[in-house]
């Protein structure tokens, strides 16, 4: 819309300032006869006259703020006349034939009827009313097509990319969002549905699923129909399931199964890498059934078995085993009347041990 201000071109409307001068005045400023206070915003946009006569601008300056300075003094009782023009600006309106924006748009809520577009290409072609279309970044609400490479729905799709990126997002119902093609985390190129990509040296890609209280979950389908879980509990413990229940496969946090070893075995990573003299450890402390210990480095095996009401009996094993607390030896027992099963090395030297418990664990 039209505003009034100051300017150095327009249509000039103007405001008169008249001040009685004493004896060798010569700075004119402030309230005149008529209580106006002199305001100059441009110094070339100011006439001033002396007596009725229109001075040259060397009779005079506006270097100071709102200020008329004469270069001689008025005599006293001489009338000074300052007018100062103003200008008023006509709106910088966009003609409706068309024309350049250079700036940005803003406003309410309202209702377009038409199509308005960035750039005439035909990649930002429309002919639905009520499309808002740019081949640049744009920011919508709803129901905008953008071209070929990005198409914004309120009732199905939120965001379309075209072939070139091959990225679709689908609404679905107001329940969530469908990506219908793959999607790279720290990766430009995902070869993946999901591809996750650290990239940094000597660390891994983390994928993070945390429950109230609880683990993480994974299901895995065959269409609609479960076939397999994936389960970490809170209290450390995997499992895993088959056709959609849980316990075909139970893993505690201390074992493991490996492409080379078909049979499960303690993580060498945790537990029993090394045990040096008389330091001991416990192979389970809520079980019983039948225990198998190794020794690699030794070349020795021991083989027992466990009951609550009795010690660790021996099944197969030299002389380098007892089945309790005896130094010079290999030692695998348990407490009186417990379900305990503890290693002890009192061989004298630090050995390397693995360890399977085969039996019921509580």
């Amino acid at each position: 819309m039209p505003y009034i201000g100051k300017g150095a071109n327009g249509f000039g409307i103007r405001e008169r300032y008249r001040y009685s001068a004493s004896g060798s005045q010569t700075a004119f400023t402030g309230s005149d006869l008529d209580s106006k206070t002199l305001q100059i915003d441009n110094g070339s946009l100011v006439d001033v006259y002396l007596n009725g006569v229109l001075l040259d601008t060397a009779d005079y300056n506006t270097s100071t703020a709102n200020t008329v300075t004469l270069t001689t003094g008025a005599t006293a009782s001489d009338e000074v006349m300052i007018v100062v023009y103003d200008v008023f600006s006509l709106s910088d309106a966009l003609p409706k034939s068309g024309g350049t924006l250079s700036g940005g748009l803003v406003g309410t809520t309202g209702t377009f009827s038409g199509v308005l577009k960035t750039d005439d290409t035909t990649d930002a072609t429309s002919t639905t009313d009520g499309s808002l279309q740019t081949d640049g970044g744009l920011s919508v609400a709803k129901d905008a097509v953008i071209g070929d490479d990005l198409s914004l729905k309120s009732d199905s799709a939120i965001l379309n990319f075209g072939a070139d990126n091959d990225v679709t997002l689908t609404h679905i119902a107001d329940t969530g969002l469908a990506l219908n093609t793959k999607l790279g985390i720290g990766t430009a190129s995902p070869s993946a549905q999901l591809h996750i990509d650290q990239g940094s040296s000597n660390s891994y890609a983390t994928m993070r699923l945390e429950g109230n209280n609880r683990g993480g979950q994974i299901d895995l389908y065959q269409g609609s129909t479960i076939t397999n879980q994936i389960l970490g509990d809170q209290s450390g413990n995997l499992y895993i399931g088959s056709s959609g229940g849980y316990g075909q496969v139970a893993l505690d946090s201390q074992v493991e199964f490996s492409s080379s070893n078909k049979c499960p075995a303690i993580k060498s990573a945790t537990f029993l890498t090394q045990l040096a003299d008389d330091a001991q450890r416990s192979i389970t402390a809520n079980a019983q059934g039948l225990i198998i210990v190794t020794s690699y480095n030794h070349g020795i095996t021991f083989i027992g078995r466990h009951e609550y009401a009795n010690n660790v009996q021996v099944i197969s094993a030299n002389g380098t085993w007892a089945n309790s607390d005896t130094d010079g030896k290999l030692c695998v027992f348990s407490g009186t009347n417990d379900y305990s099963i503890t290693l002890k090395n009192r061989y004298g030297s630090a050995l390397d041990f693995k360890a399977i418990f085969i039996g019921t664990y509580q």
